[in-house]
This record gives structure tokens, sequence and C-alpha cells, in this order.
């Protein structure tokens, strides 16, 4: 789908001609065991000189020939000491697992054979992430997730998932939280609930009209935190003045204009996910695209919010896909990994789940993008996920049930600007970058023309054109 002179291929050519838990569990976990002994070779590896004797024993005996193939010095040489030191790291990271196990109620005397131990993925933050379960299955010791961070937060202070992951849990949305802090190991770590079940289906709300129905609940107590509990956290509390200045010069859009907030801190997440990718002469075509539309999704979205509910700033996640939230064996859905939380319109955090990657993919793969559709998801169950939140908000359902849902499809948007600074970092071809660059040319491009009329914008609204068909 091509976008005329915005497109990402016609700037490429221009330019050539000119601080409770981070918790992402994959599926399924895999067990931990302990390494495999390094093949005893590093004592050897001076002794392939010696190529006469070996040839001596070759004509004496004829198992000879197995012991010549032997040598390969040069390829055993550099991983062994790697193996070594990965050794080293693995044990030490049990014994931190085992010091953090015992801090818990029920687990204090617990040996580490008496445990199971699964490895869950290991976030930007995390050294390791463990699920322990005792193999009695003695129901006075918990199953429990041990997460040791890399770092820990400044002392007499506590870090960003701290507050918030205390804050969900007391909600009831997110796992509760047993241990934090340093371990006498030295490692500082967070234990917390582990939940029976597993991971939604990346579809779960394509796919179940009572998931869609409780997603809309769930997000409407996350977002019932106070906000004030982020004030000591700035750049995701507020912008700055010297944010305002970045954001600004970054993104070329005038400080008046940023320094309105129309989008809570939100511009201030795309400042900071600019800032850890690289940029060079070989990017400058991507980023110059990047400036633009990240800059037109700034100016343009406070504008295309339409309900009151899916405009105000609430307490976001601020990362809510599929692999942050956990379905627990009653069937209750759960948020865990709360290190991208920050203030900005809850329909942005609202939508999150609606985007569908595999379903981006699957048209990529396909060698086009078929119209504008990142979602699997029925709009019907989209009307369940805003007549939940609006009950559990506002306590009533009104004629914002629709202009909630059309929030959310702007929030969609929101997320694919998102994926798309992930993107700019990817293995993915040229090709498939620049159709996701125009896909979101174009959605950007239905929304400021919807918004310059309103009977245009309620039509555009009904007929689904923007998401739905």
């Amino acid at each position: 789908m091509g976008c005329g002179a915005s497109s990402y291929k016609a700037k490429e050519k221009a330019v050539c001609e000119e601080g409770v838990s981070q918790l992402v569990p994959v599926e399924p976990p895999a067990e931990i065991q302990a390494p495999a002994d390094a093949p005893a070779t590093e004592d050897k590896l001076g002794e392939a000189a010696p190529a006469p004797a070996a040839e001596e024993k070759k004509e004496e005996a004829a198992p000879a020939p197995a012991a010549e193939a032997a040598p390969a010095p040069a390829a055993e040489e550099a991983p062994a000491p790697a193996a070594e030191e990965k050794k080293k790291e693995e044990a030490e990271a049990n014994t931190a697992v085992l010091s953090a196990c015992q801090q818990v109620a029920g687990y204090e005397d617990a040996a580490q054979s008496e445990l199971e131990m699964k490895a869950l993925a290991v976030g930007a933050q995390a050294l390791s992430i463990t699920c322990v379960k005792n193999k009695k299955r003695d129901p006075t010791r918990l199953s429990i997730v041990v997460r040791i961070h890399k770092k820990g937060p400044a002392p007499g202070s506590l870090s960003l998932q701290d507050v918030i992951g205390e804050a969900a849990a007391n909600a009831g949305v997110g796992p509760r939280l047993y241990v934090d802090g340093r371990l006498p190991t030295g490692q500082f770590a967070s234990v917390m609930e582990y939940f029976e079940g597993g991971l939604p289906k990346e579809t779960f709300l394509a796919e179940s009209k009572d998931l869609s129905r409780q997603w809309g609940g769930v997000m409407a107590t996350f977002h019932s935190i106070p906000t004030q509990i982020l004030a000591p956290f700035d750049d995701c509390f507020s912008i700055s003045d010297a944010g305002v200045a970045m954001i600004s010069k970054t993104f070329g859009l005038s400080e008046e204009v940023v320094a309105e907030r129309r989008l809570g801190t939100f511009p201030m997440q795309m400042l900071t996910f600019w800032g850890c990718f690289g940029h060079s002469p070989a990017t400058e075509a991507k980023d110059r695209a990047l400036a633009e539309i990240t800059a037109r999704f700034i100016t343009g979205a406070p504008n295309w919010v339409k309900s009151d509910a899916g405009g105000r700033f609430v307490l976001c996640h601020g990362d809510p896909h599929h692999k942050n939230i956990m379905l627990n064996a009653e069937g209750n859905l759960k948020l865990i990994d709360f290190e991208t939380a920050r203030v900005m319109p809850a329909c942005f955090d609202l939508a999150v789940p609606l985007f569908v990657e595999a379903a981006w993919e699957r048209a990529v793969e396909g060698g086009s993008l078929v119209g504008l559709q990142p979602t699997d998801t029925p709009y019907d169950h989209c009307l369940e996920i805003a007549r939940e939140y609006l009950t559990r908000t506002v306590g009533s359902v009104d004629a914002s049930l629709e202009d909630l849902v059309w929030d959310m499809e702007v929030g969609v948007v929101s997320r694919m600007l998102f994926i798309l600074y992930i993107l700019k970092m990817s293995e993915l071809s040229d090709e498939a970058v620049e159709a996701y660059y125009d896909k979101l040319y174009a959605a950007i491009d239905i929304l400021e023309n919807s918004h310059s009329d309103k009977e245009k914008r309620a039509s555009v609204a009904a007929s689904s054109v923007l998401f739905y068909k």
C-alpha cells in the first residue's frame, strides 16, 4: 500500500539523493539443568605437536584412528573458557535462587534437591527468572517465581516495578510479592506468587467474548490506581521542561505543542525508545521517517480520541501484550511486568492486545498488507471490552460506548508506532519494514481525514473502515 510522497521508500530515496518486578514468561518454560561438564581437552591442546608418536600407535593398534580424530584444538580452544564461565554463572544463579526461596515462609530449610526449577524468559533487567515448586507438592510451600535482578534500586528507594507491582497485587490484578530486597548472596531479588495456568493466546480477545469482557474489567481496575504513585519517577509521571525541549528537537515539533502535554508522558516514552536504538548515516532514512510519523501521531492523537473515558490520563501498564498477561488456573487474567508503566490516555493501554502481530506478519509473508487490519478481534468483542470498562469506571454505558471502541482503534495505532521502534533495529528486510511504514502512514491518514469532518468520522467508526470489515 503506497502512500505517495509520505512513504518510507520515497523518504529513503530523498535521503540518498541529498524503577515490583519484571516478569516476562514464555511458553513453555524449559527445565533448568546443570551444564554438562566441558570436554577435558584443554590440557591436551599443547600435545598436538607429537604427531609421529601418534602415527606409531596407529600402526600398532587398529583402534588408533578413533584417537586420531580427536585433535581439533582450534575448534575447542575458544569455547572451553566460555563453557567454564557459563557453568560458574549458572551455579551462582542457582545458589541465588535457592537463597531467595529460603526467605519465603515454608522454604526456610529447603534444599535445592527438593525443588523443581523451571526457567522463564530473562527480561532486560533480570539475570534469571525461575519458577520454583517443591517436588513433594507440600501445600505449605507455595509455587513461586524468583527474579534475580541485574541491579537493585538506589539504597532506600523502590524500583518502578516494585511500586506498580505492589499496587497491582493489592488491586487483585497482579501477583503477590513475598520478598523484595538484597539476598545474603549479594544479589537483589524479587519473589512473587506463581500463577498456575499460563499465557493466553495472542488472539485471546478474538477467540473469547468472556475474556474480552474480563480484559475491560482488568484494565478498569488497574487504571483506578492513583497516578500519584508514579510521582517519584519523573519521566513516567510528567514531562520536564528539559524533556519538552528534547522531544521538540528530536521529532521536529514546536515546544508549544509538546508543552501542552496532551498525551501524558507518551511522547517521553517515544523519546526513551529513540535513545535506545542506534542512529547512523546508514539508518538516516528510517530515522527521518520515524521522527515524522511520531510527530504526526503526537500532534494528531489528542484530536482523534472521542470519549472522555478513552482520553483521560491514567496509570497505564504501558506494554500489556499477551506475554505480559497471565491466565491463571481459575481462568482469570492477571498483569505482570510493569517496567513501562506511565501516565497516558487510557485507550492506549486498553487497545494493546487488539494488535495481533501475527496478523500483520501473515500479511507481510504473503507479500503485501491487505487493508488496515492489524487485529483479528471482532467488533462485538471490542464492544464487550468497552462496555465492561465503562461500567467499572463511570458506572454506566451510554452513547460513549462506540466512541470508546473508536478510541481503542486510535490506541492500536499507538501500538503500531511502538512496534515500529522495535522493527527499526530488527532483522526484517527493508521491504517488510517499508510495508509496515506504509501501513502506519495509511492508518494515520484515515485518522487525520476523519477528524476534519465529524459526519465522515462517525461514518468511518460505524462502518469499521479503520480496522474492521
